[in-house]
C-alpha cells in the first residue's frame, strides 16, 4: 500500500526519518520536501510509528493511506507510484535466529 506523508511546516527531520525507515520504498514528491510517499504493507499508524510521527520526534505530520491517483506531477512520480501500487505487497523479513553460545 501507498502512504502519502504531509508535512505541515518546514521538517528537515522528516526527510531523513522517511530516508531511514524506508531506504528503498520512498519518494520525495514535493521539492520543500512536505509531501512523501512511502510503500508499506502496514497501517497508517504503522507508518507513523516508524518515522517517528506517533512520538511527536518529526514535528506536525499526517500520513495517509493512498487508494487512488489523479494529477499532474513528474513523470518520476507517476512511474514510482504505478511500480509501487501494482507491486505483490514485500512482507518483511523475519528477524534471522539468535545464536546463543553454549558451556
Amino acid at each position: 500500500m501507498i502512504f502519502a506523508i504531509v508535512s505541515l511546516a518546514d521538517n528537515p527531520p522528516l526527510a531523513s526519518a522517511i530516508a531511514t525507515a524506508y531506504p528503498n520504498d520512498y519518494i520525495q514528491a514535493a521539492p520543500d520536501g512536505r509531501l512523501h510517499f512511502v510503500s508499506d504493507t502496514g497501517t497508517a499508524k504503522d507508518v507513523s510509528d516508524k518515522i517517528g510521527v506517533s512520538e511527536g520526534t518529526v514535528g506536525s505530520v499526517i500520513v495517509l493511506a493512498v487508494s487512488g491517483y489523479y494529477g499532474r506531477a513528474p513523470m518520476n512520480i507517476w512511474e514510482w507510484i504505478a511500480a509501487k501500487i501494482t507491486a505483490p505487497p514485500r512482507i518483511p523479513s523475519p528477524p534471522p535466529p539468535q545464536v546463543v553460545a553454549q558451556k
